[in-house]
């Protein structure tokens, strides 16, 4: 685990596999957006930030949101994750961004969040 003088942890991917990842924080997101339209679906939009106990700690955060379904709600990712993370290839060489940004939501979608996000939720606003 190598951190670059731009801040970035610099990770092969078993690397970031191997981490155990802890939530930190998660919240709803009450800065306007876009505005609810009448007659349209209205969505609950939020955050979350996942956290390993290394030094230094890498960290990866996302928003979701909750839309309804056929039969309920979706808890969704939204967008692409946020982190502090740099994939490396075998020779240590920085992996394509995108490919980053792809590995990043694979390993955040696997994340205990949908069943984490909630419960927090609705625990710091009842």
């Amino acid at each position: 685990m190598k951190t670059s003088e731009d801040g970035l942890i610099h990770l092969s991917i078993d690397e970031l596999l191997s981490l155990r990842l802890l939530h930190l924080l998660s919240g709803l997101d009450h800065e306007a957006g876009e505005r609810d339209v009448c007659g349209s679906m209205s969505q609950i939009r939020g955050y979350t930030e996942w956290v390993s106990t290394t030094q230094p700690a890498v960290s990866l955060g996302w928003d979701w949101c909750i839309r309804p379904v056929f039969q309920g709600l979706a808890l969704l990712r939204v967008g692409e994750v946020r982190s502090n993370v740099c994939l490396v290839n075998e020779s240590g060489h920085a992996a394509p961004w995108q490919r980053n940004l792809e590995a990043l939501a694979m390993v955040a979608d696997a994340l205990p969040w949908k069943e984490t996000v909630p419960a927090v939720i609705q625990q710091h606003y009842n």
